[in-house]
């Protein structure tokens, strides 16, 4: 934590003398309310270990964005779900068989300051994940940490992204801290376009944990690449990694397993009605190719890690802010006994 409240300070410091010197008065707020509802019907089967779960939850985002003075602006929302596992953003509103009923709460889920001008780009507060990625395989962007981000563009073609994080640990406190910095490559030729992102990430580990506890009291070191080459329509995606060293407590010599690969083939995006939008992604992520905690936990109950699997979706636009989708999973793990699990999802989302 200390090292994001560094950052913060030096960074709050000095845009905060910048914006000073340039006079804004106050009448540059802008407030712009915007929401969303998710409704999700749900089917967990043939998950090892666990009976068949089924159920109708409910996803909602409401918030203000908008103008503080000239180049500063905000940002702050409000989510359901569980307040100290934010990475379940949902409640379960209907319940087809007997499952526990866990809280259904509604907290602040970002809120941070925004300063831009030109090429330059810096969030303050509790920030969406910032680095350009294909997947949510190392990182789930339903968790928002605290701390500060910046984005610094070199040439039209090449932009670098940094981030000093601490990573949430239920609600008021944070786990770790997590630093990471990522180059951004893009290209047109024609209708091709193209997108190469190497990235290096570090977490240091914290054993004081109260709900973030999967792996987090572990350092984690990696170097990662996100990539994606784009004809038309069509997009071929990599998210790869490999961890630089296995935790101390691996003491067998033989072992190797800290390698994450997602590949994903996606056509279409979601931009007026009538659009479609799809996409099938194979998963492989190894025991320390991630921080169990902090990856994507959208694909069944069975890991974020030490898993092989198959993700498949498929959303149509039937209006510009209105859509309805279907979503497939189906997971193995890698090591251990043999066992799987396998989700299906159909949604609807209106957005305001």
């Amino acid at each position: 934590m200390r090292l994001v409240v560094w950052w913060s300070l030096a960074l709050a410091s000095g845009i905060g003398m910048v914006s000073s010197a340039a006079g804004a008065a106050f009448d540059a707020l802008t407030v712009d309310p915007f929401a969303s509802v998710l409704l999700r019907y749900e089917n967990d089967i043939n998950t090892t270990g666990v009976v068949d779960r089924e159920r109708v939850r409910l996803v909602g985002h409401a918030g203000v964005q908008g103008q503080l003075l000239p180049s500063w602006h905000y940002r702050v929302r409000l989510s359901t779900g569980l307040k100290n596992q934010q990475n379940v953003p949902a409640m379960t509103v209907y319940r087809f068989t007997d499952q526990p009923s866990p809280d259904a709460d509604v907290y602040v889920s970002q809120a941070y300051a925004e300063y831009q001008q030109d090429t330059t780009r810096v969030r303050l507060g509790k920030l969406p994940w910032q680095l350009n990625n294909v997947t949510d395989v190392f990182w789930d962007r339903d968790l928002n940490p605290i701390g500060v981000s910046g984005q610094f563009k070199v040439t039209d073609r090449f932009s670098v992204i940094g981030m000093a994080v601490a990573p949430l640990d239920g609600n008021a406190n944070t786990v770790g801290e997590l630093a990471a910095l990522q180059g951004v490559l893009t290209g047109r030729e024609g209708n091709w376009q193209w997108q190469l992102a190497p990235w290096l990430v570090h977490y240091t580990g914290d054993a004081q944990c109260r709900f973030a506890c999967r792996d987090t009291d572990i350092a984690h070191t990696s170097l990662r690449l996100s990539a994606y080459l784009q004809h038309h329509s069509w997009r071929v995606g990599l998210d790869a990694g490999y961890a630089l060293a296995l935790p101390d407590e691996v003491t067998d010599a033989s072992r190797d397993d800290r390698s994450s690969v997602a590949l994903e083939a996606r056509y279409g995006a979601l931009k007026v009605a009538n659009d479609w939008q799809a996409y099938i992604r194979l998963l492989r992520v190894e025991r320390h190719g991630v921080i169990a905690e902090f990856a994507q936990n959208a694909t069944g109950r069975l890991t974020t890690h030490n898993y092989r699997g198959l993700d498949m979706r498929a959303r149509y636009a039937l209006q510009d802010h209105w859509w309805w989708g279907a979503r497939f999973s189906y997971l193995q793990l890698l090591e251990g006994p043999d066992a799987q699990a396998v989700r299906l999802r159909v949604e609807t989302q209106y957005r305001w």
